[in-house]
């Protein structure tokens, strides 16, 4: 075959807007502009600066998708598929964190979350409470099993916005573990005390 008949062979003939030809509709001129440069690609016929850009688009998009991938599948698994065998003051944010999505109660179980700041950390303990519900006279008593929902400084107003996530886990009894310290009343005695220097200062 002459090089000339080569060349022809591997010419660009765009295909028609209406048709195509598999019989499918192209009503795009996107679809028919990278069809060709597919082609030029394929043949040779591509200027250097034209392949690096492509080549450049390429590369991004597959970082973009390789960082996609570690964001929201293989760290998430990393981080909260495998058993946490940390101590709960050791890094509290994480431990909350891992416990938060990994509490589960099973359909036949009633689940009791213990929510609250430090102060719940310390003084409660889920696996006694369980054990003496589920010893007591409580009707049902042995399908109760208690979970820590607590983490540091969690006070009334974020369990409120934690509100959806503990419905979504549907279980028989929230228990919040009050603390005076929670309820920032040294915010609000300085607020006040704010208030009455600025009132003052005003007579």
């Amino acid at each position: 075959m002459k090089k000339h008949d080569q060349e022809r062979d591997f010419e660009i003939r765009p295909f028609p807007l209406d048709k195509s030809p598999n019989g499918f509709s192209v009503d795009t001129h996107e679809i028919i502009l990278l069809r060709n440069l597919f082609q030029l690609q394929f043949q040779g016929k591509m200027n250097p600066e034209t392949r690096v850009k492509i080549k450049t688009i390429w590369i991004s998009l597959l970082l973009l998708l390789g960082f996609l991938f570690l964001d929201r599948v293989l760290f998430p698994i990393a981080l909260f598929e495998f058993p946490n065998e940390l101590e709960w003051d050791t890094s509290p944010w994480y431990n909350f964190l891992h416990k938060q999505r990994n509490i589960r109660f099973e359909k036949d179980e009633k689940g009791i979350l213990i929510a609250g700041s430090s102060v719940t950390l310390y003084s409660a303990y889920p696996k006694q409470i369980t054990d003496e519900v589920r010893t007591s006279n409580i009707k049902d008593g042995e399908k109760f099993r208690a979970e820590f929902y607590s983490h540091p400084a969690l006070s009334p107003t974020d369990l409120y916005y934690y509100s959806d996530d503990i419905l979504n886990k549907k279980p028989e009894l929230v228990v919040y573990v009050l603390n005076p310290a929670d309820l920032q009343l040294d915010y609000i005695q300085k607020k006040n005390i704010l208030k009455l220097v600025s009132t003052n200062k005003r007579d």
